[in-house]
């Protein structure tokens, strides 16, 4: 499930418009108690392979934090994984600007049953 939770260069800093977006997350993941999430963080192409998986990881658990914290979900229900830049939505040759649709979390889910 793409989101639109993009993330400013170099950051795992949620940014400040991303609150309407973890909501609808939060109200999604509080409806299907049966599901199971993970969110996967990922980079654009700049940094190296172990620094971006580091930021990556990073984004990933901001977004399960603020799920936990604010709106009062099992951390339980909540898996974290980062790909680093080893998805890049955007080819790695574009400039910072043209790779903002990298830096993102997007999120899975799994039905128990």
């Amino acid at each position: 499930m793409p989101t639109d939770l993009l993330f400013d260069y170099d950051s795992a800093n949620l940014r400040v418009g991303a609150t309407a977006s973890l909501q609808k997350l939060g109200r999604l993941i509080l409806r299907n108690p049966q599901a199971s999430f993970k969110v996967e963080g990922h980079t654009d192409s700049f940094g190296s392979d172990e620094y971006n998986m580091d930021l990556s990881e990073r984004r990933a658990q901001t977004v399960k934090d603020w799920l936990v914290q604010n709106m009062g979900i099992d951390p339980g229900r909540i898996q974290t994984q980062g790909f680093g830049k080893t998805r890049l939505l955007v080819p790695g040759d574009r400039s910072v600007e043209e790779q903002q649709l990298n830096r993102r979390v997007e999120i899975v889910i799994r039905a128990k049953g």
